[in-house]
């Protein structure tokens, strides 16, 4: 499906002006009805409150409107951001170093976002109590996800044994990778790094009367893993080095059932970040709000995208051919006003005669000329055709033309390259009647002295 994406395209829509005034008017929250002294006490009690309303209102959207699968997992993702604000994290291991960041629980199955809230750093109304592992799972698991038997993956960061004991009070599974400076974990199963690769620990201790299981595997390096129900042996495949014929290879390796459940699940955030950062808007702006709802936008484009191909069944159907499929047919009717119809076709790349020539755009649409007056000063430039300045500018092509109607020398390149003529033709003949003209003169000035 070939869509005229680009400049052009966007010219079809609105203007750059316009266009500027949208992303400055840019808001979710009136701020005509909070007076100075609300504000400023809005944001210091909740950095983000210009867009809280709108996250929240997103997330309840999201739940109503999806029911996830079982396999869940609950990740952090990013939101890319250079500008100053008190929230603002910095990684010097992510893609983006500088970025806000947010707390998500995504479907494993397909990365659709269910839950999700926006780190506030210092201002997290967190209880001294919890620690800041465990929030997380205080913010995402709601109560219509208890007793519901969820498998919920995390990764070292989140997992804890006061994370077990919390998943486990809401009747649901947890599995992920820990730490081995957690408090509470078995240090007899700790590995060094003599341990032979493929060798699996296994210990069970009880939560509550609930079992939980305690895993240590040896891969190229030590990997723990902390779950509430058991992992069995297994094999994996993975990379080795063959010294005898000094060549890399592949080779099976005993690994925890345990492990391979978890490849599985913990990939929805990961899946769902890695789609938006494809597709993620380059707007600039020196505000952080149109920022985050221009994100939040993508995540509901993205969320909208499951919903459709799940509902109609759709195998093969990828995320950039439903955004171009969403944005035609939001934009449409501004084609239709602006325009006069659909796109048949769209400036070359370069304002050259050679890339104009065969292009349908100059004989097909509707041409109107036009002259730029920005500040009440004109903007010239040279006519396409003959190389001349001049202020006439097609308002379709986005090309200068000559228009000079009642000029002797019939500088009126309008219609010459809005017609299906040759424009290396007509630039040589008009290029070669200058020449003869130029000749003409000279002979007269030579007569002229002669006599």
């Amino acid at each position: 499906m070939s869509m005229p994406f680009g400049s052009p395209f966007i010219r079809k829509i609105m203007s750059y002006q316009r266009f500027s005034q949208m992303l400055k008017a840019i808001h979710y929250l009136d701020y005509s009805a909070y007076s100075a002294y609300e504000l400023q006490k809005l944001k210091d009690e909740n950095p983000f409150f210009p867009v809280e309303g709108l996250c929240r209102d997103l997330e309840e959207r999201y739940q109503n409107l999806y029911q996830i699968h079982r396999n869940v997992d609950i990740d952090e993702q990013t939101i890319p951001w250079k500008g100053r604000h008190q929230c603002r994290c910095y990684m010097s291991k992510k893609p983006e170093k500088w970025h806000f960041k947010l707390f998500a629980l995504n479907d494993s199955t397909n990365g659709y976002m269910s839950r999700f809230y926006l780190y506030k750093g210092r201002k997290e109304q967190r209880p001294g109590d919890i620690p800041a592992t465990l929030w997380p799972y205080k913010q995402l698991i709601t109560e219509d996800m208890r007793d519901k038997n969820y498998i919920i993956a995390t990764d070292n960061w989140f997992t804890s044994m006061e994370a077990v004991e919390y998943i486990l009070s809401t009747n649901n599974q947890l599995v992920g990778t820990v730490r081995k400076n957690r408090r509470n974990i078995p240090k007899r199963q700790i590995m060094n790094t003599k341990t032979k690769r493929g060798t699996i620990k296994q210990s069970k201790t009880e939560i509550n009367g609930r079992n939980v299981f305690f895993t240590s595997w040896m891969d190229t390096k030590d990997v723990y893993f902390l779950s509430t129900f058991q992992g069995k042996k297994a094999t994996t495949t993975r990379k080795s080095f063959n010294k005898t014929n000094n060549q890399w290879g592949l080779q099976q390796i005993n690994a925890p059932s345990i492990a391979n459940l978890y490849n599985k699940i913990m990939c929805g955030t990961d899946s769902c970040d890695h789609r938006l950062s494809l597709y993620r808007s380059k707007v600039k702006s020196r505000s952080w709000i149109p920022r985050i709802i221009i994100h939040f936008l993508t995540v509901s484009a993205f969320n909208a995208y499951i919903l459709y191909k799940e509902s109609n069944k759709l195998g093969k159907y990828n995320f950039l051919t439903y955004l171009k499929t969403l944005v035609m047919q939001l934009v449409e009717e501004y084609l239709d006003l602006r325009s006069g119809g659909t796109i048949t076709g769209q400036p070359p790349a370069k304002n050259t005669k050679k890339m104009w020539e065969k292009n349908p755009l100059r004989w097909t649409g509707k041409h109107a000329p036009i002259i730029l007056k920005p500040d009440n000063h004109r903007i010239r430039g040279r006519c396409l055709i003959c190389g001349r300045q001049t202020t006439i500018q097609c308002k379709e092509c986005h090309v200068y033309l000559c228009l000079e109607v009642d000029d002797e020398e019939g500088r009126n390149h309008w219609e010459k390259h809005h017609s299906k003529e040759s424009l290396l033709q007509s630039h040589h003949e008009t290029k070669t009647s200058n020449d003869d003209g130029g000749d003409d003169d000279d002979e007269d000035e030579w007569e002229d002295e002669d006599n």
